[in-house]
This record gives structure tokens, C-alpha cells and sequence, in this order.
């Protein structure tokens, strides 16, 4: 994800995307924002069927704490954070 100017409440902008596919084609801040949406669904059975494409990670708080402390990499865990936040209070 690249930077962008902050977001206004009602903004709507590009989080990022990745195709399907292992691990080993994303690095760590893409793979945390994977696992954070996975969590989001809440569903079990999606967790099961993705988070296996996510392995050998089995959380994104697992990944977080493995993450650089960069101006990139704070940056987009302030943007999924937020986003997560209030994708999950609708």
C-alpha cells in the first residue's frame, strides 16, 4: 500500500489487494492486513479454508509483532486498523 493523504470520514480509498496465493508472494504488512480481514468475518469456516494460505502465521497479532517500525509500515497499520475498526461497528 502506498502512502495517501489522510482519509475524511466518509473517504473511501484502495486498502490494497493481493491475489490468492501463498505466503511466500507477500510480505509481512500484506499478510497482516489478510489476517485482519479474515478475523473480521468472523467466520470459521473462512478461517479455515484461507487461513491456510496464510500459514505459517495463525494470527494477525502474531504477525504485528514481527513487523518493522517504518513510516510504511505504520502508516498501514493505522489505515487497516481504522478501516477494520469501523467495518466491524456496521
Amino acid at each position: 500500500m502506498g502512502f495517501i493523504e489522510p482519509a475524511q470520514d466518509e473517504s473511501v480509498f484502495h486498502v490494497g489487494g493481493t491475489s490468492i496465493g501463498s505466503w511466500i508472494t507477500k510480505d509481512l504488512p500484506e499478510l497482516y492486513t489478510q489476517w485482519r480481514f479474515l478475523e473480521l468475518s468472523g467466520q470459521p469456516a473462512l478461517r479455515e479454508r484461507y487461513g491456510k494460505l496464510l500459514a505459517p502465521f495463525t494470527s494477525s497479532d502474531e504477525i504485528r509483532r514481527l513487523l518493522p517500525h517504518t513510516p510504511r509500515v505504520g502508516h498501514l497499520l493505522r489505515t487497516s486498523d481504522r478501516l477494520v475498526e469501523k467495518l466491524s461497528a456496521h
